[in-house]
């Protein structure tokens, strides 16, 4: 996953930094409310490492809307997932070194936390293996909202917010 940040100035005033591209897991479930129609969970958790900063870890949770038309013939299927969730920021520890009046001091940093609120968008393509198995590609964007906790306060190891994150995931489904 690539996190781009909004919001802040990195040290030395320039503008926020952006995140390294980092791991994501994700794992969902479903229920079908109608042919097309599932409404389920979602749990992920995904690293976001950054130059100059510990990698923050984002452990999140929330429940989405997932529409499957019909617009591609079998074996194809085309989906469309939007949601609503929550989550959690974590950055541990760490500690830099900077140069002060020709001096290198070392600093260390101490851990930080927040959250913020999520809006996850996916549009997914799949192709149906067995009656059960389907092999996905999905490109999703999670839009951040509603930044709270030290790690998003001015002046924190990490100056910014996470406002957008953009992924491409490849993967299995069980459908019955």
């Amino acid at each position: 996953m690539k996190r781009f940040a909004t919001h802040g100035a990195a040290p030395g005033g320039s503008t926020a930094r952006d995140a390294d591209m980092g791991p994501v897991l994700v794992i969902r479930g479903h229920l079908a409310l109608a042919p097309m129609i599932r409404a389920g969970v979602y749990l992920a958790e995904d690293v976001s490492p950054a130059k100059g900063v510990a990698p923050r870890s984002f452990s999140e949770g929330g429940l989405e809307l997932k529409v499957t038309p019909p617009l591609l013939p079998l074996p194809w299927r085309l989906s469309l997932m939007a949601g609503a969730g929550y989550a959690y920021v974590y950055s541990p520890s760490y500690r830099t070194t900077v140069v002060s009046y020709g001096d290198r001091v070392s600093l260390v940093h101490i851990a930080e936390h927040g959250g913020m609120f999520e809006l996850p968008l996916g549009l997914a393509l799949g192709r149906k293996l067995t009656s059960s198995w389907v092999l996905v590609a999905e490109l999703s964007a999670r839009l951040g909202v509603g930044f709270f906790g030290p790690i998003y306060d001015p002046g924190s190891g990490f100056s910014g917010r996470d406002s957008f994150a953009l992924s491409l995931a490849i993967g299995v489904s069980f459908e019955r």
